[in-house]
């Protein structure tokens, strides 16, 4: 009996060669099928291999030959829009997802099926992000192994290729002073100056970037939330900005001073803007690293010293050179109020503003 039953090979008019195959399932005899077209089969084994797998499908329900709808950009996009309309990921999450896909895999492989994905499509993409710290690394699997553990349960493909991917421990970073000779009030009052005095390279980030690190520097907050405010969150005669519960980390609403370098280009935005339209958050880091280059500060050899450091050098010039206690510095970050404390410390938004208004003369000296 011909194991290859069904399937036969024809060479096209264009002289390339081609798999058909021709079956029946369950009583019902199916149209011949190009399996080299629908699944990159180049042999009858390929073929006789896959309509295995096409069988398994039609048993579960599975349109096998559907070509609408089930490309990994699909997939994606479907499941990121589920997470934005169910509340479960925040904003900042979706943009760095969305960013991060569309910059390093939509292009290699967003086009392909899931079943046409392998291992080794990953690792191209995984060599292409090697200079990248190693959360970048882990983000490929975080965002591409749910949809395949998904297809795996719809009985679509039986591998999920992301479980080859070695996990990069993340080290606990070290402490600024481990990284940077210069104390953190020097640190302070040299990116102060640098910020201000920085020619951005591109027209379009023009004193933009100048007041979105003013503003990292000048309160502490975390920038991808910075990144989300919009002009209504801000309130130019009460000097105030509120984070809304929707964009902050601990999911609680935050209200901190509204620093004055930062007062003239908020008040050019309309309502619903975002205050920095044009900054992505992918590209902090770097832009970061290009304003360092312009100033003296003294960084050891191989350390790195990233925006996300501004929250440490404020804490602790608040705690050190400003004398605030640092139950209260913490506060301005919105950190937490040990478990043991909170219900007897209470501090309010006249505490937070004095603790600002010290910290921001200390530095602007």
């Amino acid at each position: 009996m011909d194991k290859y039953k069904g399937i036969s090979e024809k060479t096209l008019k264009n002289g390339t060669k081609a798999i058909y195959v021709r079956f029946k399932y369950l009583g019902k005899i199916y149209p011949v099928k190009n399996f080299t077209k629908l699944f990159g089969c180049t042999s009858k084994s390929q073929a006789y291999e896959k309509l295995k797998e096409v069988r398994i499908s039609l048993s579960k329900g599975i349109d096998p030959f559907n070509t609408q709808g089930n490309k990994l950009n699909d997939y994606f996009y479907k499941r990121l829009d589920s997470k934005n309309r169910s509340g479960e990921w925040k904003e900042n999450t979706i943009n760095q997802y969305r960013d991060f896909y569309e910059k390093h895999i939509k292009k290699p492989i967003g086009h392909l099926k899931l079943d046409k994905i392998k291992y080794e499509h990953l690792e191209k993409i995984l060599d292409e992000i090697i200079h990248t710290k190693g959360s970048y690394r882990n983000r490929v699997s975080r965002i591409l192994s749910p949809l395949f553990q998904e297809s795996i349960k719809r009985g679509e493909i039986i591998n999920n290729p992301c479980d080859f991917i070695d996990f990069v421990e993340v080290k606990e970073k070290e402490k600024l002073s481990k990284r940077v000779f210069d104390d953190r009030l020097t640190i302070a009052r040299t990116l102060y100056k640098a910020f201000k005095e920085h020619k951005a390279r591109y027209s379009i980030h023009k004193d933009e970037i100048n007041v979105f690190f003013l503003m990292v520097l000048l309160t502490g907050h975390r920038y991808g939330e910075i990144l989300q405010l919009k002009r209504e969150n801000c309130y130019l005669e009460e000097n105030l900005i509120i984070s809304p519960e929707e964009i902050t980390k601990t999911k609680k609403e935050y209200e901190f001073p509204l620093p004055k370098e930062c007062r003239e280009w908020i008040a050019t935005k309309s309502k619903k803007e975002l205050l920095f339209p044009n900054i992505n958050y992918d590209s902090v880091y770097y832009q970061f690293q290009n304003i360092l280059k312009t100033t003296n500060l003294k960084i050891r050899e191989n350390k790195k010293f990233s925006p996300h450091d501004l929250r440490s050098i404020m804490l602790n010039v608040m705690r050190k050179d400003c004398k605030i206690d640092t139950l209260l510095a913490d506060y301005c970050l919105e950190h937490k109020i040990p478990s043991t404390l909170k219900h007897y410390i209470d501090f309010d938004y006249d505490d937070k503003k004095k603790a600002f208004k010290k910290y921001w003369k200390k530095i602007r000296n």
